[in-house]
């Protein structure tokens, strides 16, 4: 990065966040507070078939996903500004630091994968052409749409046992930075400094092995997860993401691709009432341009049916496109 570019030190103008550090589960990204109700998640009608009949999506290795970016776009940047908004008296503490691995203090590791990231993407449109061209197959493909109600309770696909700790999942929107945003890094920075010391307070009567930098390292994960590069702000993406999987790597699966095998881990969506007879964590399902929208509407209809979704809107794509 460009130091000519960086903002003066201690420059800031942005206000900081005054509610309580984020809990486990807390449903939504920390800066996120106008979620829509429901969001579409784009796939085959394969795929789709599993998702309904399992209720459940699978979340994917962050490092393993097309733009593997997000860390190296909001880390370099936060230690690009956070000596200067330490010199410039910004209440951050001097001792402060940005931590690699933070979590080393969490146990024992089976594998690498324990303190990873695994997300699932939504977009907020039901019928774009962007998304059919990029994530569906060739005139196969659908857009679930999935309530964000059901989303913000989402937890892995086990059993849990007397005395589990639940896991951290949270769902939200997509932040889209500027490389030289440095507003929204010194934004972060604050936001993350004050998550940080609430939740080391918090701890301070328990053996928590943790450091104020762990917690504040932990945190900026958290919202790097989140971010991306504004190039790709025409796709308006939400996210659903699992934080770690500490004392959970038994749930880890793989599959396989042309030139590698992908880490995954599936991940249980709730229905919307715990009254409801049938999975309600589905709204509607697009179907995306086909050769045989007539056939394909006919077989899905009856595919949601038979599993008493009766209530799930069949829609057609209107896009005029072909690829067949």
């Amino acid at each position: 990065m460009n130091d000519k570019s960086l903002p003066a030190d201690g420059e800031q103008s942005l206000p900081v966040s005054e509610d309580k550090a984020p809990e486990h589960n807390s449903g939504e990204f920390e800066y996120v507070d106008d979620l829509p109700d429901v969001v579409y998640h784009y796939t085959s009608l394969d795929a789709m078939t599993t998702i309904i009949e399992t209720g459940t999506l699978w979340c994917t290795a962050i490092s393993y996903l097309n733009d593997f970016s997000e860390r190296e776009i909001v880390r370099p940047a936060v230690r690009a500004r956070l000596e200067s908004l330490q010199k410039g008296g910004a209440r951050v503490d001097p001792a402060l630091s940005l931590i690699d691995d933070p979590y080393t203090h969490a146990g024992s590791r089976l594998s690498s994968f324990a303190p990873e990231t695994f997300v699932t993407s939504f977009g907020s449109n039901n019928d774009s052409l962007m998304h059919w061209r990029s994530y569906c197959p060739q005139h196969s493909g659908v857009a679930i749409g999935f309530k964000k109600e059901a989303l913000k309770n989402a937890r892995i696909n086990e059993k849990l046992m007397p005395g589990m700790v639940p896991e951290s999942i949270a769902f939200g929107r997509v932040t889209y930075l500027k490389r030289d945003d440095w507003n929204m890094i010194d934004k972060m920075i604050l936001l993350t400094v004050d998550y940080a010391k609430k939740t080391a307070k918090r701890v301070s009567t328990m053996s928590e092995p943790y450091t104020l930098s762990d917690y504040f390292s932990m945190y900026i994960d958290r919202f790097a997860v989140g971010s991306k590069l504004n190039a790709f702000e025409a796709e308006n993406e939400y996210r659903l993401v699992l934080f770690g999987l500490f004392a959970r790597e038994n749930n880890l699966k793989f599959r396989t691709v042309r030139s590698t095998l992908i880490p995954y881990v599936e991940v249980f969506i709730p229905s919307t009432s715990s009254s409801a007879n049938v999975w309600d964590a589905i709204d509607s399902v697009t179907i995306g341009p086909t050769a045989n929208m007539e056939l394909t509407s006919r077989s899905v209809r009856a595919f949601l049916d038979i599993r008493g979704a009766h209530d799930v809107k069949l829609i057609t794509s209107d896009i005029p496109y072909r690829d067949w």
